[in-house]
């Protein structure tokens, strides 16, 4: 049996979808997890933990993908890992008894719907490991150094120290234990305070240690990855294109490691983004087609030797016409101005912005607006991140080699781009045939993420802002 858990929102890789739905290869991640499970046949049974708002679509998305209900079943998770887990056992004791009465000869492997490619094999070594000593936890050297940082760096002697990365392992899922052991430890756990739950129990090894048991830790692989920030969704991509899955028909579901014949193929997007400004006006370009986003160009307007500002505007509306002409794009993703103190500052890096917005549209392209904590939330799953994180995460998205620009106003605009591509990849995920509402839905907000009675959705451009205010516009 299994217990796979999708509850959670995937913030750090995309603020507006939930990742587990983020689409790879032409469909949602999460199913790709869920065939390597059902083509394995080394489960009879599947417990599916959804955000509770999505557990009202999980039939149609069934019917969508041809998933089988009587294998698959999904439940309502909780806010915690802890609490989603322990949903998902819970409905496994509801089918085959509680931990006094379900016996010992019945496993279960608790994995992260976010890692699809597990393969056969590897789930196999995962249960044989587990049948041996009593669990399983996959895990893997590390291969970067380590420092371990102490708790409040300016009063200690020595701020950070290394650490022998022999001694570290990371780990992995899924994590294998008897059914009966499990829920008896989790149940044991769950009568902790909630703040220790939460800090202490973030897997299931953690839950078996606190029980009494020593952790048996097997193999990890270096395929089975986690998508967490959007270089692994490239990454996944790019292993599930060029490598066939585990070579086994997975029943109902289709195929696995192939893209859904339903799904409508991506069609190729340039985006230009800017980062705008009255003394560097950073822009970059990328191609964006459904996860695979390629690095085109990126550069910066000097503008700092021009003394008269409407020169400068004027320089900007040119260069903007310039990129245009050039690399021919579809939409302009471009950096809200920030508020700071000082109103001029704001008033001249609004001008900049407009000038730059008017020549997009004046040429028919969309446009589209960022705030600058959105876009590094985006790329680097922290929106206080600094120019160089940015510049760094960007050039491991786009497989940039070579030294960092002068100008890092150039990698923030490439940046505004790949914000842009990275938030509208479910266009990409249209079936050709008229799907249910029910998956509509799923689409557009995220299986019902941030949906809700009064929820308005934001306007996603200019042309939409203005539709929906007219009353806005004097």
């Amino acid at each position: 049996m299994a217990v796979i858990v999708a509850g959670g929102k995937g913030l750090r890789l995309d603020p507006e979808h939930p990742k587990q739905y983020l689409p790879l290869a032409g469909k949602p991640v999460l199913l790709h997890t869920l065939e390597r499970f059902y083509g394995s046949h080394l489960f009879d049974h599947a417990v599916v933990v959804l955000p509770a708002a999505d557990v009202a679509a999980w039939p149609e998305l069934c019917t969508q993908y041809g998933l089988d209900r009587d294998f698959f079943e999904a439940v309502a998770g909780g806010a915690t890992r802890f609490d989603s887990v322990g949903a998902g056992l819970q409905a496994l004791l509801q089918r085959y008894g509680d931990g006094q009465t379900c016996g010992n000869d019945l496993w279960v492997a608790v994995h992260d719907g976010v890692r699809p490619l597990v393969d056969t094999d590897f789930l196999k070594n995962c249960l044989d490991a587990a049948f041996q000593h009593g669990n399983a936890v996959p895990a893997l050297p590390p291969v970067e150094s380590f420092r371990y940082v102490e708790a409040d760096p300016k009063t200690a002697a020595t701020p950070n120290r290394p650490i022998d990365r022999h001694c570290l392992r990371s780990l992995q899922t899924p994590q294998c234990a008897r059914l009966s052991h499990l829920t008896l430890a989790w149940r044991r756990a769950a009568d902790r305070p909630e703040a220790e739950r939460t800090d202490r129990f973030t897997d299931e090894a953690t839950v078996l240690e606190f029980a009494g048991d020593r952790i048996h830790l097997c193999e990890g692989s270096p395929r089975n990855l986690k998508i967490t920030r959007p270089a692994d969704l490239q990454w996944a991509e790019t292993l599930l294109t060029d490598t066939p899955s585990d070579g086994k028909t997975t029943g109902k579901p289709g195929k696995t490691g192939k893209t859904d014949p339903a799904a409508k193929p991506a069609a190729s997007r340039t985006i230009l983004g800017i980062d705008p400004g009255t003394m560097l006006m950073g822009y970059g370009l990328v191609e964006a087609c459904g996860s695979r986003i390629t690095y085109i160009d990126m550069g910066v307007l000097d503008l700092r030797r021009e003394e008269d500002p409407l020169v400068k505007l004027n320089r900007i509306h040119a260069e903007v016409n310039r990129l245009i002409d050039r690399h021919h794009p579809d939409a302009l993703s471009i950096e809200a101005p920030f508020y700071g103190k000082n109103p001029q500052s704001l008033i001249k890096l609004g001008r900049a912005q407009g000038v730059a917005i008017a020549a997009a549209m004046a040429r028919g392209l969309k446009v589209f607006e960022y705030a600058p904590l959105r876009i590094k939330q985006s790329i680097t799953g922290n929106g206080n991140a600094s120019k160089e994180q940015v510049c760094q995460m960007v050039f491991r998205i786009l497989n940039l080699n070579g030294d960092r620009p002068k100008h890092l106003d150039a990698t923030d605009a490439l940046g505004a781009a790949v914000c842009h591509a990275l938030q509208n990849r479910f266009e990409d995920l249209a079936p050709a045939a008229a799907p249910p509402a029910g998956l509509k839905a799923l689409r557009a907000t995220g299986v019902g993420h941030k949906a809700g009675a009064g929820h308005k959705k934001k306007p996603s451009s200019w042309e939409s802002f203005l539709n929906q205010h007219p009353d806005r516009v004097k």
